[in-house]
């Protein structure tokens, strides 16, 4: 019931991304684009709570949603709460292993205090939204197939 009360907070919300973030691709590391900010798209939020390795070892699964995503014009954003990692700065750490996909840091982890309908539960830290920054839809499609078959249905239908 509480977590159905949640979803229905954050679904009722607007998500702002926060000012300060860097996206990391190919070991390049430089500003996220603000055209982003007006696209629809996929965010998957990494708390700096959440076990880094394992989360870090799931991230290349992305990259069979990425080209779907993108051809309806919505971008996936892997964000991830900056810490250091192994002694050295999670940017860095990112631009060194090159997952093959674009990551996003959230560089001063401000993003749940900014969203914080989607802070109190981990399983709200993954949402599709549109390009006004409103979820549509709650949930990771890489690691739920029923969230996957609602993401591909929400695609088809336009966001």
């Amino acid at each position: 019931m509480r977590l159905r009360s949640q979803v229905k907070k954050l679904m009722a919300s607007t998500v702002v991304l926060p000012e300060k973030v860097v996206r990391i691709a190919g070991g390049e590391v430089l500003p996220m684009p603000d055209s982003l900010r007006e696209k629809a798209k996929l965010i998957i939020y990494v708390d700096s709570l959440e076990c880094r390795s394992c989360r870090l070892s799931k991230i290349p699964m992305y990259e069979r949603i990425i080209p779907a995503a993108k051809s309806y014009g919505v971008e996936v954003m892997i964000l991830m709460a900056n810490r250091t990692y192994s002694g050295i700065t999670l940017t860095q750490y990112i631009a060194d292993i090159d997952l093959g996909v674009p990551i996003y840091v959230d560089e001063e982890c401000t993003f749940l205090s900014l969203n914080p309908a989607a802070a109190p539960d981990s399983r709200l830290h993954s949402f599709l939204v549109n390009r006004q920054g409103t979820p549509v839809l709650v949930g990771d499609p890489v690691l739920s197939p029923g969230i996957a078959e609602l993401f591909a249905r929400v695609l088809q239908q336009g966001i």
